[in-house]
């Protein structure tokens, strides 16, 4: 049952102005914290106390910015948000305060707040850990939660007006597909096209001859493949690496990533990016 919860997708966020608001939150809430609730017997320090405060928040800026900006820009993969669950998104923020407490241990121990670093550490975490699990794991769950409603609502009405629209026939002409130096690779007809997938400086077409799928593999980049098709208002830009035949999608779906599109007869879900979604909305009105 854990296990099936922390595997659920989730949505990690690519957009670096949203993830630069995420810090300064943090920030702020670390700053707003320390300053109330005074905890570490900070209220028995004789000095002044607002310097201590800016300095815990600066650390926690510094640790929270390489967490949540240098990270994912050094280890894109592992920060893929197709592939990003419930369980790593829990993992990434508990990381997160284990640094920020070990950060400020060492803050501490420098100023000469405690004696023994070992037990100030551990002190340190535990009390980190206690204030920030429960908003961490409440924030997680109900994100979750609202973003896989919001997603399966927006699939079912995506489907519904699909369903409602009739689509115009299109004359079956065929055209020519070109790579990067100009060279015909390859002559189709636009609608027996699934999708096109960008890998590197490589595009991979999906189609359908006769009753069977072929893969066709050019090198070209996907704007330039987009211009290629710029006629065919059917063929659409659902996301940075993928380019879709809205008239050959099967059904749409939704989760808290987001939405996903899905082919008959073929295994690969399409993942539409969130800033596609009212544009996708508009195609099928």
């Amino acid at each position: 049952m854990l296990k099936a919860i922390l595997n659920r997708p989730f949505y990690f966020e690519e957009d670096d102005r949203l993830r630069w608001r995420v810090v300064f939150l943090i920030t702020l809430f670390v700053f707003f914290f320390l300053s109330v609730f005074q905890p570490f017997q900070l209220s028995t320090y004789p000095k002044a106390k607002l310097p201590v405060f800016l300095s815990y928040a600066a650390i926690t800026f510094v640790v929270s910015a390489f967490f949540a900006i240098f990270l994912p820009k050094v280890f894109p993969k592992w920060f893929n948000s197709e592939r990003w669950t419930t369980g790593k998104e829990i993992s990434y923020f508990l990381s997160m305060i284990l640094f920020i407490g070990l950060g400020n241990t060492l803050y501490s121990a420098w100023m000469c707040f405690f004696r023994n670093f070992w037990l100030g550490l551990f002190y340190f975490e535990i009390y980190t850990f206690a204030v920030a699990l429960f908003p961490i794991l409440f924030i997680v769950f109900i994100t979750e939660k609202l973003e896989n409603q919001k997603h399966e609502s927006l699939s079912t009405a995506l489907m519904t007006q699909k369903q409602a629209t009739q689509t115009p026939i299109q004359p079956r002409e065929t055209i020519q597909i070109t790579a990067s130096n100009n060279k015909t690779v390859l002559t189709i007809v636009p609608q027996n096209i699934y999708y096109l997938k960008s890998e590197a400086n490589y595009i991979e077409i999906i189609y359908r001859d006769s009753n069977k799928f072929e893969k066709t593999l050019l090198r070209n980049t996907l704007s330039a493949m987009e211009q290629q098709f710029q006629d065919f208002d059917y063929l659409f830009r659902c996301h940075k690496s993928y380019l879709v035949n809205l008239n050959q999608v099967e059904r749409i779906s939704g989760n808290a990533q987001g939405l996903k599109i899905h082919f008959d007869g073929l295994e690969e879900v399409i993942p539409v990016s969130r800033k596609y979604n009212e544009l996708l909305k508009a195609r099928f009105q």
